[in-house]
């Protein structure tokens, strides 16, 4: 004879942060890998604020201000600002970059608030 198997509130519980734990893992490494396709810098406008963009340029001028670094891309002879919120030891004048981020727009002014940088 069968006996039936009844889930008990404390199943349910652990099931429940289970899943919760995989989801949020999952979550984390979605984010993470996640790169938007390239936008050319000479296509990007006001339209695109708060979304994620991935440019690629070369290096024009570096600024460093306290912890944060202001890089400017130039592709096609059109020039966007990145800014990042710690110290860019490691990039150089003419240097090839792609750069992931945030566009927004500051003072008038449309520039993407950088989350990577890649070579």
């Amino acid at each position: 004879m069968k006996q039936n198997r009844t889930i008990s509130s404390r199943d349910i519980i652990y099931l429940s942060f289970t899943i919760t734990l995989l989801g949020l893992i999952l979550l984390v490494y979605a984010t993470n890998t996640f790169t938007p396709e390239i936008t050319q810098i000479k296509y990007i406008d006001e339209s695109f604020q708060g979304k994620y963009v991935f440019i690629c340029g070369t290096v024009k001028n570096i600024k460093t201000i306290g912890q944060n670094t202001i890089i400017t891309l130039e592709s096609e002879n059109v020039q966007i600002n990145s800014i990042f919120f710690d110290t860019k030891q490691n990039i150089k004048l003419n240097n090839n970059i792609c750069i992931k981020g945030r566009l927004e727009i500051y003072k008038n002014t449309i520039e993407i608030l950088g989350d990577k940088i890649t070579e």
